[in-house]
């Protein structure tokens, strides 16, 4: 018989706030990269001088601001979530702001992260949005056999990106008393791009020691080379390096040595792969490989 009285009276107490109050828009917006939630409510009409906003969820470093302007708010916390109170001095069209930081809206299942979300409607509200954002290098998970419920839910929700940021968004038209849930389950998808970012590296410092070992070992052939030069095939070696390729017959005329002394010194040159060679009217054109430059 007591319940029953205090039940009556609370149901009572629950209409006529609400009929002392309407709400024309309620948005919430919840940002899991840091756990921040925002509030913003337009109020056609409130018949008190406090406001009052019941969470299912804890409440840190809250913000509030009517019209723009700050207001004092405490929150009072209950055994699931509490209540955010809000002084006032307005009490027709005034658009409420409340920006508080949360916890306990995720869970971990299967290699999943599960978010979760629900509120109860106690004021008649036109029009309810809800709109989470995911953190950066996440995504929403796929529908499969490992998931064993629905990934968005309700599913109407709508999947968008700002950025490399994925979120959802619903809108309804609440009923009075309705409790409003929303579900999103997703997971990590950096471990793949970070583990292609790695094997990039690994590969351009690959890339890097190769090029630098031909390098060196390039040089150091090179450099062998020309160390077993006599002296004469090193006098022509530099003069055909330093005039950046000539005709024979001018080397013949440019060192002290017969044509035929030059002719063997050349295919000496030649046959080491030192310097190539080819017909050029009477005579032949001789230069210096690229290497040996």
């Amino acid at each position: 018989m007591r319940r029953g009285v205090v039940l009556a009276v609370f149901i009572i107490s629950l209409v006529s706030l609400a009929s002392a109050n309407s709400i024309e828009s309620h948005n919430v917006t919840v940002d899991l990269e840091d756990d921040s939630v925002d509030v913003s409510m337009l109020f056609n009409s409130i018949s008190q001088n406090q406001f009052t906003y019941l969470t299912d969820h804890p409440v840190e470093n809250i913000e509030g601001q009517v019209d723009g302007e700050p207001v004092d708010c405490e929150f009072e916390p209950r055994a699931l979530g509490g209540e955010i109170v809000c002084d006032l001095d307005r009490f027709e069209d005034f658009e409420i702001d409340l920006s508080y930081e949360t916890s306990g809206l995720n869970t971990d299942r299967n290699g999943a992260t599960v978010f979760r979300y629900s509120q109860v409607i106690y004021r008649p509200t036109n029009d309810y949005n809800f709109k989470v954002f995911l953190p950066e290098g996440t995504g929403i998970v796929e529908e499969d056999g490992n998931i064993s419920s629905q990934v968005i839910d309700p599913a109407d929700g709508v999947v968008g990106s700002e950025g490399r940021r994925i979120h959802v968004e619903w809108s309804t038209d609440p009923s009075l008393g309705e409790t409003v849930s929303y579900q999103v389950i997703y997971e990590d998808i950096q471990t793949d791009f970070r583990l292609i970012i790695v094997l990039l590296a690994l590969l351009a410092l690959t890339i890097g020691f190769i090029k630098f070992y031909l390098s060196y070992r390039t040089g150091r052939d090179v450099s062998e080379v020309l160390d077993s030069l006599t002296e004469d095939e090193l006098m022509v070696f530099e003069l055909i390096k330093d005039n950046e390729g000539m005709l024979q017959k001018d080397i013949v005329s440019e060192s002290d040595y017969s044509k035929a002394k030059i002719s063997g010194v050349v295919s000496s040159l030649e046959d080491k792969d030192i310097v190539s060679k080819e017909k050029a009217g009477r005579s032949n054109k001789v230069w210096v490989k690229d290497e040996y430059m």
